[in-house]
């Protein structure tokens, strides 16, 4: 009893201690199960008002700030600038119950009601969602229900295991958030194409990157050409696996047709998706490549694939062209890290 009460006084919280001469009191005044039966009720109590204090929204991200990890055009990346709030993601976390789904449908609603119906799509994402139970999962219905009578487009992502068809059907479903960002960003493009929004202004602002972009891509042809002798053509099929990380961590791939997707084995999904014209891998083989790090065909393709190891022999017998693939590789090595700056600002918000 000394250990219990009086030993452990300055180890516990406020309320920890509250709770244990509660069911002191208890014990001595009523009896001992009714006294553990107390305490039982009391820390399921504290538990449940503690857990609602953590937050279900890790984080709230738009169109404009995130992007899915596909490479997209540049008038397609000013859409998604001017047009991307109308996308809207909330990534949840922990064990989801009804306090913490009621906190997220009231935080939903005054985002919907603020937005003034200038939201077109909603993303949902459980990724690192533990768990739900019943109550969390009829208001959550009741949110999405809520979404689908204002005309937006609900989408659900990362229900995985146990998680998965706890949620009424009627809403477009993906693996992860990155696939559903990619799908949200597709259609709103779309939209914007078929109604003209934002045709006009956008070459007098993209104009500049456009002329940029296009030198790119013609260093990119011209290099492609000239470290052509050292390398090796390959011509896969629709899912075909191109390499995986050890391999990666080797060579540089250019994309001279076609499309592939860069991707890492389980949870952690797509890295980024290269169309033509696109190159993977950097000049230094530095072992960081993780090893479950694949590189796979979405469509037929010809890649040109070419060893780190024969670098130096480029910039013996052509230093020039060793010149050009330096220039060329470092600024798409620096778009890549414009990216990832942009999303980690956007989930750091």
């Amino acid at each position: 009893l000394h250990e219990w009460v009086v030993a452990s006084w300055r180890k516990l919280s406020v309320s920890d201690n509250l709770v244990i001469l509660l069911i002191l009191f208890f014990m001595i005044g009523v009896g001992f199960l009714q006294g553990i039966g107390v305490g039982l009720l009391i820390s399921m109590i504290l538990f449940a008002v503690n857990y609602s204090r953590v937050p279900v929204i890790k984080h709230r991200l738009t169109g404009e700030s995130f992007r899915s990890n596909v490479v997209r055009s540049i008038p397609d990346r000013y859409l998604l600038h001017q047009h991307g709030p109308q996308i809207q993601a909330f990534q949840l976390q922990g064990y989801v119950f009804f306090g913490t789904a009621y906190s997220l449908f009231e935080t939903v609603n005054t985002v919907l009601k603020e937005s003034a119906g200038k939201i077109s799509y909603l993303i949902l994402d459980f990724r690192f969602v533990t768990g739900i139970d019943s109550s969390a999962v009829h208001v959550i219905s009741k949110l999405m229900d809520h979404v689908s009578e204002r005309g937006i487009e609900l989408v659900v992502s990362g229900m995985r295991g146990h998680l998965s068809g706890l949620l009424s059907k009627g809403h477009r479903t993906e693996k992860d958030l990155d696939h559903a960002m990619e799908w949200c960003e597709g259609r709103l493009i779309e939209e914007c194409r078929r109604a003209g929004t934002g045709d006009s202004g956008v070459l007098e602002h993209v104009f500049e990157e456009m002329m940029t972009f296009l030198k790119q891509q013609e260093d990119i042809e011209q290099i492609m050409e000239k470290v052509r002798p050292w390398g090796r053509v390959l011509k896969v099929n629709s899912g075909d696996v191109i390499m995986n990380g050890e391999q990666a961590d080797r060579h540089l791939l250019f994309v001279e047709s076609g499309q592939v997707t860069a991707s890492v084995e389980g949870d952690r999904g797509r890295v980024f998706t290269a169309p033509r014209g696109s190159i993977l891998g950097d000049l230094t083989s530095n072992g960081t490549v993780h090893k479950g790090f694949v590189i796979t065909a979405d469509k037929p393709s010809v890649i040109l694939q070419l060893s780190l190891s024969k670098l130096p022999d480029i910039e013996r017998d052509d230093p020039d062209t060793m010149a050009l693939l330096y220039r060329v590789v470092s600024s798409t090595l620096s778009e890549q890290m414009q990216h990832l700056s942009r999303t980690l600002e956007a989930l750091l918000q």
